[in-house]
């Protein structure tokens, strides 16, 4: 009679995989206790201590309450994705500075993008040539974060943290092009220094939160 208990343990082992929330693993674990009091009231069966505590650990582990997954993205014009996180493409204009690009990310409570690696660089660059159907007039460059106090200095996050990707950057021997973008029409991934004014050009925002 050693089977009813595994297979009450295995059973609830299953449903506690694919159980999508808390009251229907309570459901369960109340019909695992009652089956397997039932079971030892009727003398089906006698439970060693050491079964007793497998049923009790089993039970717990059913009614332990979990934190709920919650899609943090929820902002609206945002999109979730794995690699380039909650992301928004502004349109801009030739008109916009740095700060206006930086305002206007904060408004959504959110900041300029921080380009990680050469694959999130490469998917932006493949989603700005989409949204705006590989026009070059529109896809000279796009704001993200990137800044240097001089033209000697290292380039950083908002944060003042070194970036965690910086590939070949443009324009950097100008001393007053204290800015980064992400270059959009070289083959591989390279950011460019532009000024707070801008370059006159085109370029998409590109926001984060």
């Amino acid at each position: 009679m050693k089977y009813p208990i595994i297979f009450l343990l295995t059973s609830s082992l299953v449903f506690n995989v694919t159980a999508d929330s808390t009251s229907n693993r309570t459901l369960f674990g109340t019909f695992l206790v009652s089956s397997a009091l039932a079971a030892s009231v009727y003398g089906d069966y006698t439970f060693s201590e050491f079964e007793l505590a497998m049923l009790t650990t089993a039970v717990l582990i059913l009614i332990f309450p979990r934190p709920s997954v919650v899609n943090s993205c929820t902002a609206p014009g945002y999109t979730d994705d794995p690699l380039m996180g909650c992301y928004r493409i502004y349109p801009g204009n030739t008109g916009y500075t740095h700060t206006d690009a930086v305002n206007l990310c904060a408004a959504d409570g959110g900041r300029l993008v921080l380009i990680n690696s050469e694959a999130e660089a490469r998917a932006f660059i493949a989603k700005l040539k989409e949204t705006f159907d590989n026009d070059p007039n529109k896809l000279q460059g796009a704001f993200i974060q990137g800044q240097r106090a001089s033209s000697g200095a290292p380039w950083t996050d908002d944060s003042g943290n070194p970036l965690p990707y910086l590939p070949t950057v443009g324009n950097s021997g100008n001393p007053t092009y204290l800015h980064l973008s992400l270059y959009i029409l070289d083959p591989s991934p390279s950011f460019a220094a532009i000024p707070e004014i801008g370059l006159g050009l085109f370029f998409p925002v590109l926001c984060e939160i």
